[in-house]
């Protein structure tokens, strides 16, 4: 596969560790994240509280991204890649524990999201950054794009778990068990990152701070128009799929007649 050019950038052994990694944070996040909106919408049965756990989950990518790029400046990027999975992995455990516990309630999610949305975007921040200096020039945009690809594609490696159990007859897998696949592809990202041997950090000025780098990107967007009107068509189409994951566990229950995640699970591997 690594002689076809459209995976030219898998060639380098370091750059594949890191996009396998990516894939598999991205399956840990998507696993928790619906098997907790199944959670919410079963204890809730209100669509409006899958979406404020979807909002708690969603609103790290837009707050938490200048602060995910600054640490991504400032820190080794394999270092901080580790560091925010296995913060990650730690609070996905946490919620498993409440879960096992009987104690989880549908706060304890939301604020359990938020933490781990975090930890995804700086994750995001880290790997891209990270990226550049493990292709060499002329494989680079080929790296960026099947990085990006993970983004979604990763939704079919987190789904299987759920499908598996669905359709199977022997394997019932509640809350708890989709969490610990959560915890089992996170830890499976971190050993892959590991296995990663070149380090990279960015070079910024001593002077330069966070929210004057913040205000330079404003700036910068603000004078050159293309740039800004591609960032406002990227957040409306954001604020619908945001909408659109919210309504979804709702209409694959009430519409569908669903009584568990597979219905759920397999529509969101098809958007995917």
């Amino acid at each position: 596969m690594r002689n076809i050019p459209h995976f030219a950038a898998l060639r380098h052994k370091d750059y594949a560790y890191t996009w396998g990694a990516s894939a598999l944070g991205g399956a840990s996040a998507w696993t928790f994240l619906i098997a907790s909106q199944w959670f919410v919408l079963e204890r809730s049965d209100q669509s409006a509280m899958v979406g404020w756990f979807t909002f708690a989950s969603m609103i790290p990518f837009l707050v938490a991204s200048p602060f995910g790029g600054f640490l991504a400046d400032r820190i080794e990027r394999k270092k901080l890649t580790i560091y925010t999975q296995i913060l990650g992995v730690v609070t996905v455990a946490f919620a498993a524990a409440l879960s096992l516990l009987g104690w989880l309630e549908l706060w304890h999610l939301c604020v359990l999201a938020f933490l781990a949305g975090s930890c995804r975007t700086t994750q995001e921040a880290s790997i891209v950054s990270l990226i550049t200096n493990l292709v060499p020039r002329e494989d680079l945009l080929n790296a960026i794009t099947l990085n990006s690809a993970t983004r979604h594609g990763s939704r079919v490696i987190g789904m299987s778990i759920l499908i598996v159990s669905g359709v199977s007859q022997t394997i019932t897998f509640g809350t708890f068990e989709f969490l610990i696949g959560s915890i089992v592809f996170g830890i499976a990202s971190i050993y892959l990152i590991l296995k990663v041997k070149s380090n990279s950090i960015g070079e910024i000025s001593s002077q330069t701070n966070l929210f004057k780098g913040i205000w330079e990107g404003v700036n910068y967007v603000y004078t050159r128009r293309v740039v800004a009107v591609f960032i406002i068509l990227v957040a409306f189409h954001c604020a619908l799929a945001m909408s659109f994951d919210s309504i979804l566990p709702g209409f694959t229950k009430n519409r569908l007649s669903s009584v568990d995640e597979t219905m759920l699970a397999i529509l969101v591997v098809s958007f995917g």
